[in-house]
């Protein structure tokens, strides 16, 4: 057999070349240290966990543009990406600015009174709830009730691919060792923590005041709650079934966000207590209490809105709550 030297000292060049580039111009984004060549890699295959290019999308949802790989720096602008490796998992976060909003629902008691409340600081919020594939690249084990969807032996087999389902069945005290086993991993220079009460609104209501967090859209399109979380079986339509459904394929609001309505409660640090009416800056909530705060409320639920706060032991968990984390940028 003949070799054409030319073309196999050709091959092995350009080889070479590729591989000088991936390994020497590292640069740091904020979120670890990546070649330019990974974090193009990482931005396109993203949909590991959460990527807003390739997972279905509702609506004109389903194209998105072309990630900003400078991210991490400063000056970000409302729903800006941002790419973080954790142990082998692409998370993709959504900045959140400064800024005020009115937070609270005088239509329900649990929610009163409606107060301006100002976020002095901006900050990243993960794009979707934490999946099961992040926990388990994190923790090492799925402690989760929703897996996959049942069927009937006579369907034939069909499970929705679980990685991608958010993680649930996990207490408050789960949330907060999961976030700083992930701080150990020095992957950002930020801080990994669980949102406020009052971040977690903020970045939820993105700018809106009604019930529902984008203006002129339909529940339906929104979040999975009761009404749309027990009738859309994949293979049976009309049979009666409930769970948790895969992150990311209703419309995001205005700031990038999946899934703030429904799907699963998430936790957020404050302690449950009545609210006050005085205008707060950075507000967390009472010093103590009984229990720890969920917001956005759940598939099980018969409605789900902007202000739904509820409320679990911090050591309780059950199938019907997650989280979402949030990503501080460092002090300048």
């Amino acid at each position: 057999m003949s070799i054409n030297v030319s073309n196999a000292f050709r091959t092995a060049a350009i080889a070479l070349v590729v591989s000088a580039f991936v390994f020497t111009t590292d640069q740091s984004f904020g979120q670890g240290t990546f070649s330019n060549v990974e974090a193009l890699d990482m931005a396109r295959t993203s949909n590991q966990v959460s990527s807003a290019d390739d997972r279905p999308k509702a609506g004109n949802a389903a194209k998105q543009a072309e990630p900003n790989l400078n991210l991490g720096l400063f000056d970000h602008e409302a729903g800006d990406r941002r790419y973080v490796r954790i142990n082998g998992v692409v998370v993709t976060f959504r900045w959140i600015p400064a800024g005020q909003f009115l937070m609270g629902d005088d239509e329900r008691s649990n929610a009163r009174p409606v107060r301006l409340i100002t976020i002095s600081r901006g900050f990243w919020l993960a794009e979707t709830e934490t999946t099961q594939r992040l926990w388990e690249a994190v923790m090492g084990n799925n402690p989760c009730f929703h897996k996959g969807y049942e069927v009937d032996a006579s369907t034939g087999p069909y499970m929705e691919p679980y990685d991608n389902l958010p993680v649930e069945n996990v207490s408050w005290e789960d949330c907060c060792r999961f976030a700083r086993r992930i701080n150990d991993l020095g992957v950002s220079n930020g801080e990994f923590r669980l949102p406020t009460e009052a971040e977690w609104e903020y970045a939820c209501r993105a700018g809106t005041t009604g019930d529902y967090n984008v203006d002129g859209e339909k529940l339906d399109d929104l979040g999975w709650y009761r009404n749309n979380s027990d009738k859309n079986h994949p293979v049976n339509p009309g049979k009666a079934f409930a769970q948790t459904h895969v992150v990311g394929l209703k419309l995001p609001n205005a700031w990038g966000l999946y899934d703030m309505l429904g799907n699963v409660n998430e936790w957020t640090s404050d302690w449950l207590g009545d609210y006050s009416d005085e205008e707060l800056t950075d507000p967390v909530g009472p010093s103590d209490g009984e229990k720890r705060v969920l917001r956005g409320g759940c598939y099980m639920h018969d409605d789900v809105y902007s202000s739904f706060r509820a409320g679990n032991y911090p050591d309780g968990s059950s199938r019907f709550s997650g989280f979402r984390l949030l990503l501080t940028e460092p002090k300048q």
